[in-house]
C-alpha cells in the first residue's frame, strides 16, 4: 500500500485487517459503518457475511494492529444493504443491534453481542413469494424501517416483527411516465426530525418524499448511472448524491429551486458503490473514497477548489467514514477483479506485437498478471484535529427523540 498525503500532520495506521477477508476470492467489502457510540465498526462482504469489529481500547499509532472480527454473521445470500440501530448504546445491550438486507431473503434484525436473529420482517410480491428487499434504513427515531424495492417503499414497525408493512409506489406501473421508477436503492432522513426524507433510484433519479404522506414532492435527476447514496447536510437543506458509474457527487438545493449548486468529483467508473461522508458540524467538508486508489476531502463552500489527498491506496477504495467522536478514518480497499482470458490475452499481446506497438509478453507476466488479486480489507487511521473537528457537533446536531423498543432477542425466529 502507498500512502501520499497533502496535509502537513502524518497520518498514522492504528488498526485494520486483511487476512479475514482473504479466504475467499473476491471478498471484497461494501462498504463500513461505524456504530452511532463509535466502539465498533460493522461491514459487509461478498462471502455473505456481516462482521463487527471492536476499537481497541488503545490506538497510539506507533504499531498497527491486526483486527479480528467480534461478531460474525452469514446472510443466505449476497447482503444488498445494512444498518445500525440509530439508538444504540452499547451499555444497554437492547439497542445493540443491526439491520440487513439480503437477495431473496427477509430483513434480519441481528443482536450486536451475539449475532442472533432478533427478528425477521418479510415483504412478499403478488404471488405471495419472499423478495428481498434493496435498501434499508431506520428513520432517525428507529421506530419505522423503511426498505426499498422496484417502483415501491415498503415499511415496517420496527417493534412488530413479520409481514405486516405499509406498501407505497413510487410509480403507478411499469409503464407509467409518473413518479419514480426502477429500484429503489438507498434513503437518507432529514436530520431535523421534519419527515423528509430522500431515496435514490437506480434509474439515476432520486425523489423527495414525506414520512407522513406517500406522494412524491419532487424528482431529481441529472445522473448517468443509477444513485447508490444520498445524504442531508446538517440543517437539511441541501442534498448530497452519488450514483455507480458517475464521477460527481451534486450537490442539490431542496428548499426551493432544486437546482444542482455544486460538483464534487472522484473516480467512479464501475457498478461498485464508492461511499462519502459529510464532516463538521456544518457539513463544510465532504470526505470520498475514489476508485483510483485515493480518500479525498472537499471544502463544500468552495466546490471549485482542487481536494486534497489524504490517503492513496494501491487497489480501488469504495468507503471512508470519519468516527462519531474521535479523529479517526475508517477505510474500505478492495474490488471485485476478473482474470483475463488467457487466449484472448495471448491474442491481443500477439497483435500489438504484430502492430510494431510492443513485444509480446512472456508467459510467467501473463500468469502473474491473472493471478494477480487486489487486497481487500479495512483499516482505521489516526486523523489530524484539523480534518475530523467538528464532527461530534453534527452528531449533537441529529440527536434528539425517543426511540422504540425492538423486539428482544428470541422475539421471533429468522424466517429462511
Amino acid at each position: 500500500m502507498v500512502v501520499a498525503r497533502d496535509t502537513e500532520e502524518p497520518l498514522r495506521c492504528a488498526c485494520g485487517t486483511y487476512d479475514e477477508f482473504s479466504s475467499v476470492p473476491n471478498n471484497c467489502l461494501k462498504g463500513i459503518k461505524w456504530s452511532p457510540d463509535g466502539t465498533c465498526l460493522l461491514t459487509a462482504s461478498e462471502d455473505h457475511n456481516l462482521r463487527i469489529f471492536e476499537l481497541p481500547t488503545e490506538l497510539s499509532g506507533e504499531k498497527s494492529t491486526e483486527l479480528t472480527s467480534a461478531v460474525c454473521t452469514r446472510e443466505g445470500d449476497a447482503v444488498y444493504d445494512y444498518a445500525w440501530y440509530p439508538a444504540l448504546d452499547s451499555s444497554e445491550p437492547a439497542t445493540c443491534c443491526f439491520l440487513s438486507a439480503s437477495r431473496d431473503h427477509p430483513m434480519h434484525l441481528w443482536d450486536a453481542y451475539t449475532g442472533g436473529c432478533r427478528a425477521s420482517y418479510v415483504a412478499h410480491n403478488h404471488l405471495d413469494e419472499v423478495i428481498g428487499a434493496h435498501s434499508c434504513a431506520f428513520e432517525p427515531t428507529g421506530q419505522r424501517i423503511f426498505c426499498g424495492f422496484d417502483r415501491t417503499v415498503r415499511i415496517f414497525d420496527a417493534s412488530r416483527p413479520g409481514r405486516k408493512c405499509e406498501l407505497r409506489p413510487t410509480c403507478s406501473s411499469k409503464r407509467a411516465r409518473d413518479g419514480q421508477r426502477g429500484i429503489i436503492s438507498c434513503f437518507a432522513f432529514a436530520p431535523d426530525y421534519s419527515g423528509l426524507y430522500a431515496a435514490g433510484s437506480y434509474s439515476g433519479t432520486t425523489g423527495l418524499y414525506t414520512e407522513g404522506s406517500p406522494g412524491l414532492i419532487v424528482q431529481l435527476g441529472e445522473h448517468t448511472g443509477g444513485v447508490t447514496q444520498v445524504s442531508f447536510s446538517y440543517d437539511g437543506k441541501l442534498l448530497y448524491t452519488a450514483a455507480r458509474c458517475d464521477p460527481a457527487i451534486r450537490c442539490w438545493d431542496v428548499r426551493m429551486t432544486c437546482r444542482v449548486l455544486a460538483s464534487f468529483e472522484r473516480s467512479c467508473p464501475t457498478n461498485q458503490r464508492v461511499g462519502f461522508e459529510l464532516i463538521g458540524g456544518l457539513s463544510d467538508g465532504l470526505i470520498t473514497a475514489s476508485h483510483d486508489g485515493r480518500i479525498l476531502v472537499y471544502e463544500t463552500a468552495a466546490p471549485q477548489k482542487p481536494p486534497t489527498t489524504l490517503l492513496t491506496f494501491d487497489d480501488a477504495t469504495n468507503a471512508a467514514t470519519i468516527h462519531p467522536h474521535l479523529p479517526l478514518l475508517g477505510v474500505a480497499v478492495g474490488e471485485r477483479r476478473f482474470p483475463l482470458d488467457a487466449a484472448a490475452g495471448q491474442h491481443t499481446a500477439g497483435a500489438a506485437a504484430a502492430e510494431g506497438e510492443g513485444s509480446a509478453p512472456s508467459e510467467t507476466e501473463s500468469e502473474s498478471e491473472e493471478e494477480r488479486e487486489g487486497r481487500n480489507g479495512l483499516s482505521v487511521w489516526l486523523l489530524p484535529p484539523s480534518v475530523a473537528a467538528g464532527k461530534a457537533g453534527a452528531e449533537e446536531a441529529r440527536e434528539g427523540g425517543a426511540a422504540e423498543e425492538l423486539p428482544d432477542a428470541g422475539a421471533d425466529e429468522a424466517t429462511e
